[in-house]
């Protein structure tokens, strides 16, 4: 073991620092709450309701409601086989596109002024942005875009203005 030369006065903040880091390390570990000192399946629904991770607690649920049984082994298994992969709502969220071309098939006004629209394939989108901006008459074709956070721009072909719009059906 190498011998660590410590400034005077510093030798007990390192030593507890570096303690500190070991023990948030333990605790950030991910854990399916495996049943490892008993080292028993999860037979029942009750059993399955103890495991802390959804996933793994999911799989449970599945193996139990097809009369089957889920050990500790394939709990950690499962536990190891998820770390760093996205989850299925993560995953459509990469998928979805930032941007697509629609057709406005209707559009109208609310006696606030705030206009709604129909596209080709039956989605309604509402407008949230009091912004005013003149608009074609319906037929045309429109390119609804991805914001930041859960945002949608909505803009006429061939200009650059656009309006805030949610998906409303």
């Amino acid at each position: 073991m190498k011998n660590i030369r410590l400034e005077k006065g510093k030798g007990l903040s390192v030593v507890l620092t570096m303690a500190f880091m070991g023990a948030s390390v333990a605790l950030t570990m991910p854990t399916a709450n495996v049943k490892a000192q008993e080292n028993k399946p999860y037979e029942t629904y009750k059993d399955c309701t103890q495991i802390d991770n959804a996933a793994i607690r999911l799989k449970c649920y599945d193996a139990f409601a097809n009369g089957g049984v889920y050990t500790p082994e394939a709990a950690q298994k499962d536990l190891i086989d998820t770390i760093g992969k996205p989850t299925e709502i993560e995953q459509a969220k990469q998928d979805t596109p930032d941007e697509v071309s629609v057709e406005i098939v209707r559009m109208w006004h609310n006696p606030y002024g705030m206009s709604r629209f129909r596209t080709s394939d039956g989605q309604v989108w509402r407008q949230t942005s009091g912004n005013s901006m003149r608009l074609r008459d319906a037929p045309f074709k429109a390119v609804i875009k991805k914001g930041f956070g859960s945002s949608y721009y909505l803009s006429p072909e061939g200009t650059s203005r656009s309006v805030n719009v949610r998906r409303s059906q």
